[in-house]
């Protein structure tokens, strides 16, 4: 195009002594720059068309704006050429055209000329600005330059996009016939650019010599590089391409594998880098080649065919990087000639090449046989490659906690990791980054005028315009929809979220093929990274009615999430719903906001993704917002909204607040006659009150639950009640009527095929055994029960197996397994959210801790524990932690704290009605006073101990009182008491197979016998 303007001005042609003046002073710059302004001012008062009058007030700017600068004169003359030649040749194309003959592709492409106009005008008035005369204007002489070659480019591609293949000289002259005007401009023209020297030069040989970029830092890349470096050393031609989406770090990784040393060895000076992205045209194409070669200039009309001989002569190897190849490739129809570009380098034995390319595919298979194993597209960086990188730019960022969050939300794409650490190293932390990237988001990575290295917004764009989207119908669209979706879709969805796209398929492999969206590894999820998801969120809204109806898509699944353990497909709509919870959450919370006139729906649809959540990981924000818009609508679905959001807070643990809401629930369910959901309100407060350890009125509320539902026929929920009633016995240490109560729950249980409630039933058998020292039946019953809730796909109920399972192990002195099956059901209540089952892990290793004689790790342990009992209300669990804390201290010999530390587990066993609790205190604060040789007080409590243990029926617990008893009757010299309570001890220990025990007890008859022998 260069060539074309070029010959132009040579042919109007213009005096020597009028070229001296031009290089002296710029006075024909400026005279011809006036010719070109009351020119272009004609031509746009002759077109009568507003486009082209719009176009040309922009070129009027930039030349108004050029004569008033006196550096960088012969840069200017020719931006003042570029701009009025390409208002001639849009003269031409619309010559005796009315307005409403000009297809709009035309209109279209005048407008974006206007645009590139007004983008050149915004850079030439940053040079302006730096001052032509002033010492800054000196400074910045090579930018300037650099600028006005910038936008010289700019306005040859907008003539590229007018497709003029003919000569502009012909086209002038042919203007010159029907327009008097093209005379004046060309002499204006003649005016503004000298002669040259010697013979007219082709701008395509121009170029500047490309010089390859110095080796860059780079991370996580480590496996490909040498991947890559093997396929070109184990190949005499190799050919690799580096694929993925814009950002990804494609040229950063082929520069690494260019420059290492290795593959210096082998190629020696012969690596020649090749910008691809300045080609937008085949010749140009052809040209950055041969100038990257050092070929010297030509006017031969097949320039590859030169650059195929040079290279085909060379005996010597030689590897190319053509880099961003994909500039070239998405020129329109011209994929064919770069395929056939590309199979002929291949055929040139000494010639390797390695191509980067937007995408994730292979270009022309057919034709070029890429080295094997082809290397797979690139991925975002790993978080620890994210963080070293991030780290290498700005590193006093090391400290700051959000640095990883930072990373995630940049889905550690290197660009935009590059980008923000930028803005790290210049002051910002990663916390104030945060925020901002949540306010501005791909805004807030735009460090240049343009230049894709160092703009996410510019790199996401060019992908975005890219030929295979721009002719794809509806691909813009879809990643609107996709952009709703921070969690990606599966494909089983997309039908049902995109009704408005039929052609959903050629959309996927369109935009898989230009790398904007991604598949998972199993192929069942399409997702976006998170700063494509980001621009496209600013750039390209969802409209009104695909939002609706990705809205309704998304209520048909959650409509699904009604469902609990045991019921039919309950594992498989987990298993869908798990995988998209972020889009849930997000879609259903925006319903919600917007849905001002019929909110019915949006409610509806969070109560059952409530429901779903509730037997995962259970979480109240929408449920509480769902509330809240179902109580300002005055909705039914209130009363239903207040029992998710009751039972919800119960799984978490947050028990006042959940009895608040759960008695407000009550009334509204009665409002609208709906007595079932009042009953099942009651039954809730009850378990509330139980885990309250306010057991009278649990009872209470359990029986008057247990009633209505009676009265109801609601069979299931009366054996849940009876379930309750269980429990709640158990955990008063009532073990005989806790076993009778839940026996008849299990019955009606078994009658309706309610797996669940029998697994939980069993469960509760294992706690009763285990406290009655019956180990290996807890042990068998707990693995039933384990194995129950497994195959229903309960992770609650099933990690509550684990821990009692590991306490029975613990209480059976298998403590390595013990230790094994208590971290696991700790690990899984971590991924549950559940503190309440953490907090009775933690116990748990802590009393094993202790039977380690490990004290100090035990305190920490059992301090944890007893700090989240506390937070939650659960005060058994923190009396228990206090009793356990208490012995260490004992065992210690720390007996003053210890007897402090026993008699407040004591006084909260006492509160929350838990006899066996209290006991064990009791017993310890005996032990401790006898080893202070307080043996009468000793006594005294001891034998309350034992008596309270025996009420309860747990023998090893009476075992161990009858040892501390025949210790305190020995020194006593009541021998045959002591030796009475010895053999009770014995012969339990002896049934319950505690050998230790039983030696013990040996050992301690002997000890009597010596004493009575003496």
């Amino acid at each position: 195009m260069r060539l074309l303007l070029r010959r132009n001005s040579h042919a109007a042609g213009s005096s020597s002594a009028g070229s001296s003046i031009a290089k002296s002073t710029g006075i024909a710059v400026l005279g011809g720059t006036v010719t070109s302004l009351t020119l272009l001012e004609k031509i746009a008062d002759a077109s009568n068309i507003p486009v082209v009058k719009g176009a040309a007030g922009a070129a009027l700017e930039i030349i108004k704006l050029l004569q008033t600068m006196y550096n960088n004169k012969m840069d200017c003359a020719d931006l003042v050429q570029r701009s009025t030649s390409l208002m001639v040749v849009i003269l031409g194309m619309f010559k005796g055209k009315k307005e409403e003959e000009i297809s709009h592709h035309l209109r279209g492409a005048v407008e974006r000329l206007t645009v590139t106009f007004h983008e050149v005008l915004h850079d030439l008035r940053k040079v302006a600005q730096r001052g032509d005369r002033s010492l800054i204007g000196f400074l910045y002489t090579i930018d300037n330059a650099n600028t006005l070659k910038g936008c010289a480019m700019r306005l040859d591609w907008a003539m590229q996009e007018f497709q003029v293949t003919s000569n502009v000289d012909s086209c002038l002259k042919d203007l010159e016939r029907h327009n008097e005007l093209v005379a004046e401009i060309r002499e204006g023209l003649g005016r503004i650019v000298p002669r040259a020297d010697g013979p007219s030069a082709n701008t395509e040989t121009n170029l500047p010599t490309s010089v390859m970029p110095p080796e860059p830092v780079i991370f996580g890349r480590e496996a490909f590089i040498e991947q890559a470096i093997e396929l070109i050393l184990n190949n005499v031609s190799a050919r690799i391409a580096v694929l993925g989406p814009g950002g990804i770090g494609k040229t950063c990784a082929a520069l690494k594998i260019i420059h290492d040393e290795r593959i210096g060895a082998r190629f020696g000076k012969n690596r020649i880098w090749v910008p691809c992205d300045q080609a937008t045209s085949i010749p140009l194409f052809v040209e950055l080649i041969a100038k990257s070669l050092d070929l010297p200039s030509s006017k031969c009309n097949d320039r590859f065919k030169e650059v195929v001989i040079f290279l085909e002569s060379s005996q010597e190897l030689l590897v190319l990087l053509l880099d961003n190849l994909e500039t070239p490739w998405d020129i329109d129809g011209q994929q064919s000639n770069i395929a056939q570009i590309l199979a002929r380098l291949a055929a040139i034995p000494t010639v390797s090449f390695i191509i980067t390319m937007r995408g994730s595919q292979y270009p022309v298979p057919d034709k070029v046989r890429w080295s094997q194993p082809a290397l797979a597209p690139l991925t975002p960086l790993e978080l620890s490659a994210g963080r070293d990188a991030f780290l290498w730019i700005a590193p006093s960022s090391a400290s700051d906690s959000q640095l990883g969050t930072l990373l995630k939300e940049l889905d550690c794409m290197p660009l935009a990791v590059t980008l923000m650490a930028r803005l790290a190293f210049n002051g910002e932390t990663p916390t104030d980054l945060l925020s901002q990237w949540k306010e501005e988001r791909t805004a807030l990575l735009d460090q240049s005028g343009g230049d894709r290295g160092n703009s996410i917004e510019v790199s996401i764009k060019l992908s975005m315009m890219s030929n295979a989207v721009k002719n794809c119908p509806g691909a813009i669209a879809f990643l609107s929809i996709l952009s709703k979706l921070p969690a990606g879709s599966l494909l089983s969805h997309i039908p049902d979220i995109c009704p408005s796209i039929p052609n959903w398929r050629n959309v996927i492999r369109t935009l898989k093929r230009v790398a904007l969206i991604y598949e998972s590894a199993d192929q069942s999820l399409i997702h976006m990274l998170s700063p494509v998801r980001s621009y496209v969120l600013l750039h390209h809204p969802l409209e009104a009615r695909k939002l609706r109806d990705l809205q309704l898509a998304y209520f048909r699944i959650a409509s699904k999430g009604d469902l609990e353990p045991g019921s039919d497909g309950f594992l498989l709509v987990h298993k869908e719903i798990s995988m998209i919870e972020a889009n849930m959450e997000v879609i259903l919370l925006e319903a919600l906001h917007i849905a001002t006139e019929e909110p019915d729906a949006a409610i509806r649809a969070s109560i059952h993704y409530s429901s779903y959540l509730y037997w995962s990981h259970p979480r109240i924000e929408l449920i509480q917002a769902a509330a809240e818009v179902a109580k300002g609508a005055r909705s039914n679905l209130f009363a239903k909204c207040l029992w998710e959001y009751g039972t919800t807070l119960l799984k978490c643990d947050v028990y006042d607040q959940a009895e608040k809401v759960l008695k407000e629930a009550e009334p509204e369910f009665i409002a609208i006659e709906d007595r079932h959901g009042a009953a099942q309100c009651l039954r809730m407060v009850g378990e509330i009150l139980r885990m309250k350890n306010q057991y009278d009125e649990a009872e209470m509320k359990l029986k008057q639950a247990k009633s209505q539902l009676e009265e109801l026929g609601d069979e299931l929920a009366t054996a849940q009640c009876l379930r309750s009633l269980g429990d709640l016995l158990q955990m008063k240490n009532q073990y005989t009527q806790a076993r009778m109560t839940l026996e008849e729950a299990t019955t009606k249980f078994d009658a309706l095929a309610y797996s669940r409630g029998i697994a939980q039933c069993l469960r509760s058998f294992g706690e009763i055994y285990l406290a009655k020292n019956e180990y290996d039946r807890a042990e068998n019953v707990l693995k039933t029960a384990k194995s129950l809730f497994e195959e229903i796909g309960d992770q609650l109920d099933t990690a509550k197996c684990l821990r009692i399972l590991g306490d029975t192990l613990r209480m059976k002195n298998e403590l390595d397994q013990a230790e094994l099956t208590i971290k696991e059901a700790k690990s899984q209540f971590n991924d549950l959210a559940d503190r309440l089952g953490v907090a009775q892990c933690l116990r748990s290793l802590g009393e094993l801790l202790g039977m380690r004689d490990q004290y100090d790790e035990a305190e920490i342990s059992l301090e944890q524990a007893r700090s989240t009992f506390g937070d939650i209300g659960y005060r058994l669990g923190a009396a228990q932690c206090l009793r356990s804390l208490g012995d260490i201290l004992w065992m210690k010999q720390q007996y003053d704290q210890a007897r402090l530390t026993l008699e407040q587990a004591k006084s909260v066993s006492d509160s929350v009605q838990s006899p066996l609790c209290a006991a064990q205190c009791l017993r310890s604060l005996g032990g401790i006073l006898l080893d202070r040789g307080h043996n009468d007080q000793a006594l005294v409590m001891l034998e309350e101990a034992k008596s309270m243990f025996v009420l309860l029926e747990t023998p090893l617990d009476i075992a161990y009182c009858c040892t501390f008893l025949s210790t305190a009757l020995r020194l006593r010299s009541s021998y045959q008491a002591a030796l009475d309570e010895l053999g009770q001890a014995r012969k339990i220990f002896e049934s319950l197979r505690q050998t230790e025990w039983v030696a013990k007890c040996d050992k301690e008859i002997d000890l009597i016998h010596s004493s009575q022998n003496n």
